[in-house]
Parts: structure tokens; C-alpha cells; sequence
């Protein structure tokens, strides 16, 4: 063998290399991807239109589609402020707890 040996180098590269999260719930609560957004993605992929009879798409099953869509992502919305209201409390008792701000400063 040479200097360089690719099969040795590829595989040490693979055991040094850093470990990626498996799932949402080994990440921060901040980084955390809203599983409605993995669903909208999913949706996105398997969306199908109804052709019309003669060219282009049926305009009430393309309005159906944006409806359905809109309702996935009002779904994204509401969780995504949830989970940014506990990310909030959470960074508001860090910094009671560490003295950065008292009760009376915290106006909730």
C-alpha cells in the first residue's frame, strides 16, 4: 500500500467523525423542528392536483389543496408559539434563578 489508503481513511473518518442528532428530542428545545412542519413537508411531497377534462388543473380541487394546506399551517403556527412561550419561561426562571432578574422586573 501507498502513503494513502482510502478504505483505511474512510473508515476512521466515519468513527471520528461528530455525532448528528437521530431525532428532534436529542436537540435544544430551541432547535427542535415542529413535527407539523415535518407534515406539511410530507403533504408537500404527496400532493396530487385533479386535471380538468381539457388542460390545467381543476380550480376547485387546487382551492381544496390551499385550504387544506392553510389549515396544516395555522396547526404549525399555534405549536410553534407554544413551544417558543416555554422556551421563553424557561430562559425567564434561568435568569431568576441565577439573579440576573428579580420577580418585580419580570412582567410576564
Amino acid at each position: 500500500m501507498g502513503r494513502y489508503d482510502k478504505s483505511k481513511s474512510a473508515r476512521g473518518a466515519s468513527q471520528r467523525g461528530s455525532r448528528k442528532p437521530q431525532n428532534d428530542s436529542d436537540l435544544p428545545l430551541q432547535l427542535q423542528t415542529n413535527s407539523e412542519y415535518r407534515k406539511i413537508a410530507a403533504w408537500l411531497t404527496k400532493v396530487k392536483f385533479r386535471p380538468k377534462l381539457v388542460g390545467g388543473l381543476d380550480p376547485l380541487d387546487v382551492w381544496k389543496k390551499i385550504e387544506e394546506l392553510n389549515e396544516m399551517y395555522e396547526k404549525a403556527l399555534m405549536a410553534e408559539r407554544v413551544r417558543c412561550d416555554m422556551v421563553i419561561e424557561r430562559v425567564r426562571e434561568n435568569a431568576r434563578v441565577n439573579g440576573w432578574i428579580s420577580t418585580e422586573d419580570d412582567d410576564g
